[in-house]
């Protein structure tokens, strides 16, 4: 669910892949997809992907990047949702965010493409390709005015146009019926018809932990740059995207998930050594309802700091139900 190149819990999706490679399985359920790094790469190598994120952004990017087969956005429709809209200079959803994150300039032609890509008749699919390059210019417009708003090499309207140039070049039919949901995973879950589920779980601080680019991606997503990310609420219990404060509860919400994918032969667990739980403790998770480990790697990765480079441990768990 979150954006897997930002987040302090990024995941290797080749490297993942290289340890899935020889198993028997052709469909995954991915329950918290992100970006759709992962279940992209997994499309690409000729598996079912199912995959879900209860964020509306994130439901674009699996939308468009692991549903699609082959819908891509045409010359002429490229055109039209460069064109001016009638009620653009009295769309103000992401006025807030001038001078802060992007010039005036690239606020106005946010609100254009917002208003274009709802009013132009296009197919699912083709709008699903018009946000990914929405967010793709968010991200190279955030890293040019990390510090300030400064010029650009490229005026908007050509990021854009490079960007859903790139979103077609992404299109890929992998002959299989792949599918992206936005939903609450607890719900989806059981009604997935997959040969194993794929966690990568959301932190403990949940919703909180989400990055910039993805605070923005949904605030254009809702066409309001103060919409706030929806967080799971606690009348049916723990559930991940939850703030925790506890480790238990947290524990809880990943056990009430894992109940609910009991049906799905083999469980891999994507995590992170003592984020908050050791390798161990994972275990002693999933072995509440699964014996033994199929099969397990870990992988030593260097982030830069601000105080000099720190390594962390990502491990991958394989458990096979018996």
């Amino acid at each position: 669910m979150f954006d897997l190149q930002e987040s302090p819990r990024r995941i290797l999706a080749g490297w993942i892949w290289e340890q899935l490679a020889d198993i028997e399985m052709t469909s995954l359920f991915d329950p918290y997809g992100g970006d759709g790094r992962v279940s992209n790469y997994l499309k690409r190598q000729g598996r079912q992907v199912l995959v879900n994120d209860p964020l509306a952004c994130h439901y674009w990017w699996n939308r468009a990047l692991v549903e699609n087969p082959n819908e891509a956005l045409s010359l002429v429709r490229q055109d039209a949702l460069q064109q001016p809209h009638a009620d653009e200079s009295r769309f103000t959803g992401f006025a807030d965010w001038a001078g802060r994150y992007f010039s005036d300039e690239e606020v106005g032609w946010l609100g254009r493409w917002y208003l274009n890509i709802g009013s132009q008749g296009l197919s699912e699919g083709e709008q699903a390709l018009a946000h990914v390059a929405v967010y793709w210019t968010i991200g190279y417009w955030l890293d040019h005015n990390q510090r300030y708003i400064q010029d650009k090499a490229m005026a908007p309207h050509e990021v854009f146009q490079t960007y859903m140039e790139q979103a077609n070049a992404w299109v890929y039919d992998n002959g299989m019926p792949n599918a992206a949901y936005c939903g609450d995973p607890y719900d989806l879950a059981a009604d997935m018809p997959t040969d194993a589920l794929l966690l990568v779980a959301p932190p403990m601080a949940g919703w909180a932990e989400a990055s910039l680019r993805t605070r923005l991606w949904e605030g254009w997503t809702q066409g309001n740059a103060q919409a706030p990310l929806a967080v799971p609420g606690d009348e049916a219990g723990p559930k991940l995207g939850q703030t925790f404060t506890e480790r238990g509860q947290y524990r809880s919400a990943i056990d009430a998930l894992l109940a609910q994918c009991e049906a799905m032969p083999y469980w891999i667990l994507s995590y992170q050594e003592g984020a908050p739980f050791t390798r161990d403790e994972w275990v002693s998770i999933i072995s509440l309802r699964r014996s033994g480990v199929f099969r397990e790697a870990t992988h030593d990765l260097t982030y830069p700091t601000a105080v000099g480079d720190s390594t962390v441990r990502e491990g991958l768990l394989v458990m096979v139900a018996q």
